[in-house]
């Protein structure tokens, strides 16, 4: 099936956005760096008390699991170590977010009324959004079939994502920042999370152009000689609505995230994102 064909079947699904994650509006930016040397150290040792070799292991060569290791467990598990990386910064972020598995289009998502992630499950999707999925895993670096390349990406890779927008949410800065920035802030938090494995970079190296291989062949829906960042901002809701176009987005916003990696390491994202007053207090976004 012709990957043009694919997307508008999934236009067709009933969902008018395809955004894999929720981006809240907001204006403004902060920039601070950190040695990469010292945010590997520390990364290191952080994952080292929080995980457990075995255990990152399993989680960062994610794309070798079986594909009968659930949803509920492999979502759950990255939630856990997660948060446990965030309290082992130094931060109380209270009551860990809870992980729904409920299946439709935007594959997952963070809720932060309900201060929820939500993600899906491969046998749920609908037909046509798993010949999406086949179109991608068929440029798969990883050589994933269409469950395996959905698990890995949706189910273990992007949840930390989707918890880059809980730390969000809790410091506010779902307010004061737009949403190019917000989702690209969301990748760097979830590249340094997993950075912080012993194995070092190359593993989330690969992981993250086999993300980027299917997406990064989209085509460019920014005019030549335009700003792609104040486009995307200037002309949110219709790129939001187009599959394609977005899609290129979202491979954009992880080539921003990965070009900028050392940035800061991952406690030093957790700081920046610290939550303000009690947690479970923190006001809806406008």
């Amino acid at each position: 099936m012709r990957l043009s064909t694919i997307l508008d079947l999934y236009h067709q699904t009933g969902r008018q956005n395809s955004h894999f994650g929720c981006m809240p509006t907001v204006a403004a930016r902060v920039n601070n760096r950190t040695p990469a040397s010292s945010w590997k150290r520390a990364g290191r040792s952080i994952w080292a008390r929080t995980t457990g070799l075995a255990l990152a292991t399993v989680l960062l060569t994610g794309a070798a699991q079986s594909p009968s290791v659930t949803a509920e467990k492999r979502g759950s598990e990255v939630v856990s170590r997660f948060m446990a990386a965030v309290r082992a910064c130094g931060i109380d972020p209270g009551k860990s977010p809870a992980l729904v598995v409920k299946s439709d289009p935007p594959f997952m998502y963070y809720n932060g009324q309900d201060k929820t992630v939500h993600i899906s499950r491969w046998e749920e999707i609908p037909a046509p959004l798993q010949d999406f999925l086949r179109a991608w895993s068929k440029q798969s670096t990883l050589e994933l079939d269409p469950p395996a390349m959905f698990s890995e990406i949706f189910n273990s890779l992007l949840v930390s994502h989707e918890l880059g927008h809980h730390l969000q949410w809790l410091s506010g800065r779902n307010r004061t920042l737009d949403k190019w920035q917000l989702e690209t802030e969301a990748n760097q938090i979830a590249i340094a999370f997993w950075s912080m494995a012993p194995e070092g970079d190359a593993p989330i190296a690969t992981r993250v152009t086999n993300f980027q291989r299917f997406l990064g062949n989209l085509p460019n829906p920014v005019p030549a000689g335009t700003d792609a960042h104040a486009y995307f901002e200037a002309n949110y809701e219709q790129q939001g609505s187009n599959p394609a176009a977005y899609g290129w987005y979202q491979g954009a916003f992880m080539r921003t995230a990965w070009a900028n990696r050392q940035e800061r390491d991952f406690c030093g994202w957790v700081k920046l994102n610290t939550p303000k007053n009690d947690p479970s207090d923190v006001p809806a976004a406008k």
